[in-house]
C-alpha cells in the first residue's frame, strides 16, 4: 500500500508542481500586465494634462483672433488719443477680454511700443504696461513679423485641436507659450491685428491657477488636480508631473489621483495567484513531509499496510483482526483467557459532549490499559466502539487476578475542560478450555459474561458461567415485552407533589412512568433497555401528551414532565409539544420539563436551539439530579433555568447529617437562592429532614415522606388532601406525619 501511495505521491507532486509554475507564470504576467496598464495611463493622463494647456493656449488665441477682426477695435485703437476711445476699449475689449475670458491682462502694441494696456479690470498706466510688454516680447514678435525664439513651438492655427473656424481670419499671424509669470503658469497669447507697418498686436495673459486647474479636473475626470511647489513631495496614492515652461524652466509640481486599471490585475488576479500558489507549496511542502514520515514510520515498524491491517489507529491498539489470530494460534494449544471490556454510558459521553472528546477518552482508556497490563503475556486490543479485549496467556490464569487489575481502573478521573468523569468498565472473562476450545465459543461466552455484567449494575467483572446463557435468554425476552408495552401502550403515569417551604403547599405534581403489568420492572431497568431499541422517541411522546393531559386535573400546580437526552436531540420535539399544547389548550408556564446535567453539556447547535424555543414558549425547565454526573456550575450562566434538584443520595439514609453533606446541600441552596433559582430537595424521608431543610433555606421538598408516586385518581385525592392540611405553617408541622 506504501508503494502505491509514494507513486500516487510521485504524480501528484509533478502535476502540482506543474500548477505551481503556471502560478508562478501568470503571477509574473498579472504583474507585468498590471504595471504597464497604470504606466500608460498614467502617461495618458498627464498626455491630457499637457494637451489641456496647449488647449487654453488655442483658446486664448482664438478669442484674440475674434477681437482682432473686429474693424471697431482697429478704429478706436487708432484714435486712441481721442475722447471716449480709450474708455470704448475698456469696455468692449479689455473689459470682455478679463472677465468673459478670465484673461489677467490683455496689452496691444504696434511698432512704436504699447498702445494699450488693461490689468485686473483696469487700465495700465504706460510705465506698468511696458513691463508687462517685455515678459512677452518674444511671442509679440513672433505674431508681428514671424521671428525666430527660442521657445517650445505651439501649433496655435485656427485648426488645431478641431477649434471651430467659422468667421476667423486664418491669415492673422498668431503665437502663443507657457510662461513663468511671477512664479505662476501663463499662457501667454499674441495676435495680429490689421495690416502693414500700422498692424496691432493684441497680447492676453491666462493664469493658469487655481480655478482653471479645477476646470481641467472637471473636463479630465482627473481626481483632485492641483498645483504644488516645485519641492513638494508626491502624496501616498497620488501622481505627479513637473510643469515646464516652454522655455524649459520649470515652474511647479500637478499632483493628482491617477487612474490605476492595472491595479485589477496586482491587487486582485495577483494576490489570488499567489495565494494559490502560496497554498500549494504550503500542501506540498506538508506533504512532502508527510511522506517523509510515513517513510520513516514504514522502517521503523515494517511494511505500513500490514501494520494499519492489524493496529488500531485512534487507540495504536491491535485491532480485533490481531486479536481474533492471536487467539486462534493459541487457543486448543494451550491454556488462556480472554476478558471482554465495555465502557460504561460511553455512548451519553458522546451524545453530550461530543465525538471528539468520545476519542480523546478511547485514547486515554487505552493508555490506561496498557499501562495496568504492561507484562508480555498479555495482549490488549480495541475490537470496537468502546469495546477492549485482554489475552491473558499467563501459566497462572486467574480470572478474578485478571478482573481485579480490571477493577483497579474504575473510578479513575478523566479530565475533559472543566468536567471530571469518573471511569467505569464491564467486563467478562471466559477461560479455554473450560468455558470453550476453540476461539469463536471462547469469544461468545466472554461476550455473554460482559453482558451479565452490564445487566447487573455496570462497573464490575462476571465470569462465564453455564447458566448465564438463561439470564440472557431472560433479558432478551424483557426487551421483547418492553418493545410489545410500547406498542401497545403498557404504560401509565404515577405522579409525586413537590412541596413550596414557603407556605406549606403543593408547588408540582412529577410525572413518572411506570410499567403496568410489571410494577416491579422500575424506570432505571425498562428505560435503558427502551433507548437501546430506539424506542424512547414514541413512549416520550406519549409521556408528554399524557402529562399534559393530565395536568388539568389540578389547576394552579404546575406538572412536571422528565425529558431524556434522547429527546431532547429530537429535532421534532418542539412540534410534539406544540401538539399536545394545542390540543389540550395547557397554559405552557403550567409545564416544567426536567432535564439532566449531560444534556447542558452538549453545547450543540440544535440542543441551544430547544432550550431556547422551550423558554420562548413560556415552559420551565429544571435540572435534574444535581450534583452528580458531569457537575458544573458553568451553564448555570448558559441556560436559563428555573428550578434545581438536588440529588437524593445527598439524603437518603441520614447522610444530610453528615458535615460533608450538609455543607454541600447548604451551599448549593444559598447558590439557587443567589440566582433566583428554586431548589428541590429530593429524597425526604422524615420530618427531621424537612426542619433542616427549612432552617437552610430550601424552598422545596420532595419524597416518599411527603407522598410516594401514585396513578392518577389517587393522586388527585392526594393532593387535595395535602392541601386542606396545609392552611398555615403551624399546622403542617404538626399535621404532616398524618400525609402519608
Amino acid at each position: 500500500m506504501l508503494i502505491r501511495l509514494l507513486t500516487l505521491s510521485r504524480r501528484w507532486v509533478s502535476w502540482v508542481s506543474i500548477i505551481i509554475a503556471m502560478c508562478a507564470l501568470g503571477a509574473f504576467i498579472a504583474w507585468h500586465f498590471g504595471t504597464q496598464m497604470n504606466r500608460f495611463a498614467r502617461n495618458e493622463q498627464a498626455s491630457l494634462i499637457q494637451n489641456a494647456y496647449a488647449q487654453s493656449a488655442i483658446t486664448a488665441v482664438t478669442h484674440l483672433r475674434s477681437a482682432a477682426q473686429s474693424p471697431d477695435i482697429i478704429t478706436h485703437l487708432d484714435r486712441i488719443d481721442e475722447a471716449g476711445a480709450r474708455e470704448w476699449l475698456d469696455r468692449e475689449f479689455g473689459n470682455v477680454q478679463a472677465r468673459a475670458f478670465g484673461h489677467r491682462a490683455v496689452l496691444v502694441t504696434n511698432r512704436q511700443g504699447v498702445v494699450y494696456a488693461y490689468r485686473h479690470g483696469s487700465p495700465v498706466l504706460r510705465s506698468e504696461a511696458e513691463a508687462i510688454a517685455y515678459q512677452a516680447a518674444d511671442t509679440i514678435g513672433a505674431a508681428r513679423s514671424g521671428e525666430r525664439h527660442n521657445l517650445r513651438e505651439r501649433d496655435v492655427s485656427p485648426d488645431a485641436y478641431g477649434i471651430e473656424t467659422v468667421g476667423l481670419d486664418k491669415a492673422l499671424r498668431a503665437d502663443a507659450h507657457l510662461l513663468n509669470i511671477q512664479n505662476e503658469a501663463t499662457i501667454v497669447a499674441s495676435v495680429l491685428a490689421g495690416r502693414g507697418d500700422q498692424a496691432y498686436v493684441l497680447t492676453a495673459f491666462v493664469p493658469i491657477g487655481k480655478r482653471r486647474l479645477e476646470m481641467f479636473d472637471d473636463v479630465l475626470a482627473l481626481g483632485g488636480l492641483r498645483a504644488a511647489p516645485l519641492a513638494a513631495s508626491t502624496p501616498i496614492g497620488k501622481d505627479s508631473l513637473i510643469l515646464h515652461a516652454d522655455d524649459g524652466q520649470p515652474i511647479e509640481r500637478l499632483i493628482w489621483t491617477p487612474s490605476r486599471p492595472g491595479d485589477a490585475l496586482l491587487f486582485g488576479v495577483l494576490p489570488a495567484i499567489l495565494v494559490v500558489a502560496a497554498l500549494l507549496t504550503a500542501l506540498l511542502s506538508a506533504w512532502s513531509i508527510r511522506m517523509r514520515g510515513l517513510r520513516r514510520r514504514a522502517r521503523l515498524n515494517g511494511n505500513r499496510s500490514d501494520y494499519l491491517a492489524n493496529n488500531d489507529e485512534l487507540s495504536g491498539l491491535p485491532n480485533r483482526r490481531r486479536f481474533s489470530q492471536r487467539l486462534n494460534e493459541i487457543v486448543g494449544v494451550r491454556r488462556c483467557q480472554i476478558a471482554f471490556i465495555d465502557v460504561d454510558d460511553f455512548k451519553s459521553v458522546n451524545d453530550t459532549l461530543g465525538h471528539g472528546v468520545g476519542d480523546d477518552l478511547i485514547r486515554w482508556i487505552a493508555a490506561q490499559l496498557t499501562e495496568e497490563f504492561v507484562e508480555a503475556h498479555y495482549l490488549v486490543a480495541r475490537i470496537g466502539g468502546d469495546e477492549f479485549a485482554i489475552i491473558d496467556e499467563s501459566p497462572e490464569r486467574d480470572a478474578d487476578t485478571l478482573g481485579g487489575k480490571i477493577a483497579h481502573l474504575i473510578g479513575r478521573t478523566f479530565r475533559v475542560d472543566s468536567l471530571a468523569l469518573s471511569l467505569s468498565l464491564s467486563a467478562g472473562i471466559a477461560q479455554s478450555p473450560e468455558h470453550g476450545r476453540d476461539a469463536v465459543e471462547l469469544m461468545r461466552h466472554a461476550d455473554i459474561a460482559l453482558y451479565d455484567a452490564k445487566a447487573g449494575g455496570k462497573g464490575r467483572y462476571v465470569v462465564y458461567r453455564p447458566d448465564l446463557g438463561e439470564k440472557i435468554a431472560a433479558a432478551k425476552a424483557l426487551e421483547h415485552r418492553l418493545a410489545t408495552a410500547v406498542h401497545d401502550g403498557d404504560f401509565e403515569l404515577h405522579y409525586q407533589p413537590i412541596i413550596c417551604l414557603a407556605n406549606d403547599q403543593p408547588s408540582s405534581m412529577e410525572a413518572l412512568i411506570r410499567l403496568k403489568s410489571d410494577m416491579a420492572t422500575t424506570p432505571d431497568i425498562f428505560i435503558p433497555i427502551i433507548e437501546r431499541l430506539g424506542l424512547m422517541p414514541a413512549l416520550g411522546a406519549w409521556i408528554i401528551r399524557r402529562g399534559f393531559e393530565d395536568s388539568l386535573q389540578w389547576p394552579g400546580v404546575h406538572t412536571a414532565i422528565n425529558l431524556s437526552p434522547l429527546q431532547i436531540q429530537s429535532p421534532d420535539l418542539l412540534d410534539i409539544i406544540d401538539q399536545a399544547q394545542a390540543e389540550f389548550g395547557v397554559d405552557p408556564g403550567s409545564i416544567m420539563f426536567e432535564i439532566t446535567e449531560g444534556i447542558l453539556l452538549n453545547r450543540t447547535d440544535n440542543v441551544r436551539a430547544i432550550l431556547q424555543g422551550l423558554k420562548e414558549r413560556g415552559y420551565k425547565l429544571a435540572l435534574d439530579d444535581f450534583g452528580t454526573g458531569y457537575s458544573s456550575l458553568s451553564y448555570l450562566g448558559d441556560f436559563i433555568i428555573d428550578r434545581l434538584k438536588l440529588d437524593q443520595s445527598f439524603l437518603r439514609g441520614g447522610r444530610i447529617l453528615l458535615e460533608r453533606n450538609s455543607t454541600l446541600v447548604k451551599g448549593v441552596i444559598d447558590i439557587g437562592r443567589n440566582l433566583g433559582i428554586e431548589v428541590v430537595a429530593e429524597g425526604v424521608e422524615d420530618a427531621g429532614d424537612v426542619s433542616a431543610l427549612r432552617a437552610w433555606g430550601c424552598s422545596h421538598v420532595q419524597g416518599f415522606y411527603i407522598s410516594k408516586p401514585l396513578p392518577l385518581e389517587m393522586a388527585v385525592a392526594k393532593l387535595r388532601r395535602i392541601m386542606a392540611q396545609s392552611t398555615s405553617r403551624v399546622a403542617v408541622d404538626a399535621g404532616i406525619r398524618t400525609w402519608i
